[in-house]
């Protein structure tokens, strides 16, 4: 399901601090699986809960946790509820 993506990819990125948006579908061994990755990763970009940046044109996209991120902005702003 896709909650179960959700949090295989959010355990992976705690074991590092990125990965490559290709590495997330190395153990998809159908089209259902990797749907459910892609759209799993989706919910997560949208919920500002991991960012997707690539520093070059046509290079590697890179998947990172937003998290911290967050925190700073909402301290910045004083923001006490996220």
């Amino acid at each position: 399901s896709i909650t179960e993506k959700i949090y295989h990819i959010l355990a992976r990125l705690e074991t590092a601090s990125s990965l490559l948006f290709t590495d997330l579908f190395e153990e998809s061994t159908s089209k259902a699986q990797v749907i459910g990755t892609f759209l799993a990763l989706l919910e997560l970009i949208k919920t500002r809960v991991v960012k997707a940046f690539q520093i070059e044109r046509f290079g590697a996209i890179r998947i990172m946790k937003a998290v911290a991120e967050q925190k700073d902005r909402d301290t910045e702003t004083g923001n006490l509820f996220g």
